[in-house]
């Protein structure tokens, strides 16, 4: 382990989608005309959360038809810098949703449906439902699945279930960069990341956007991240040693600590 510190110091919505449109085709998604009402969010209800706000879901993520990208609300005391996705990046998301993992087609009751019949559901308690919401020019299209992590382990073959958690996975990851404030602060805490651990251990590949595990702020405004990367297996590592996992803080004033959880390899 080590520990490192530092003191670091408009487009119109149908300019959007013309240009979109004619860099990448057609979609199944139309982007509604109102861009004050998010078209894409996630948000959580139940289980750990029902402490924080009882029955009510906890929203963690807003896309707007703008591009904006709202991570947990805008009334915290330090709410993370603002960031915008660009046209492309927006495009390609919705596309992704829309048509990779078929969103508008997915059916929360018919899920629901087929792990009650594989599974006594009343016996899950105390698990988190997810609600993915979607707001196109066609209308508005919400699905709930409880306990989707514990199912999708339960009914891996489940393709339904499958697309909606990897639609649940591509929010909340989006959601943590939110929380960072976009790609290009991740992108220099990456860097920060690489030098520090090439330091201690220059076998470590350099971490890269995808590795993000997590982000979070606290009520104080101090960011956390954590980031993690597979590493190439070697003779006789114990299974925790396969990862690299860091733990990279930053103080509302700008005070940065690196932290290496694992491996620790001589």
């Amino acid at each position: 382990m080590f520990l490192v510190q530092r003191l670091v110091g408009p487009s119109t919505i149908a300019a959007w989608i013309v240009a979109s449109s004619t860099l990448l085709g057609q979609s199944r998604f139309e982007f509604p005309d109102n861009v004050e009402q998010p078209i894409i969010s996630l948000a959580y209800r139940g289980g750990v959360y029902a402490a924080q706000s009882g029955d009510e879901p906890v929203v963690v993520l807003r896309i707007y038809a703008d591009g904006r990208v709202v991570s947990k609300g805008v009334e915290r005391r330090h709410p993370p810098p603002a960031w915008k996705m660009n046209a492309l990046e927006l495009r390609e998301l919705v596309d992704e949703l829309a048509d990779q993992w078929q969103v508008l087609d997915l059916d929360g009751e018919r899920i629901r449906r087929d792990c009650e019949a594989a599974f006594d559901t009343a016996r899950v308690t105390d698990v988190v439902t997810t609600i993915v919401h979607v707001r196109s020019r066609a209308g508005e299209h919400t699905i709930a699945v409880l306990g989707s992590s514990f199912f999708a382990n339960m009914l891996p073959d489940h393709e339904e279930l499958s697309r909606f958690r990897a639609i649940e996975s591509r929010l909340r990851f989006l959601a943590s960069i939110a929380e960072i404030g976009g790609y290009s602060e991740l992108d220099s805490i990456v860097d920060a990341v690489y030098a520090a651990t090439r330091a201690a251990d220059s076998t470590i590949p350099k971490f890269d956007r995808r590795d993000v595990s997590s982000a979070d702020r606290n009520e104080q405004g101090q960011l956390t991240v954590i980031l993690r990367r597979t590493l190439p297996p070697m003779d006789q590592a114990p299974p925790a040693h396969q990862q690299a996992v860091v733990v990279y803080r930053r103080s509302i004033e700008g005070r940065e600590s690196i932290e290496q959880l694992s491996p620790v390899r001589k």
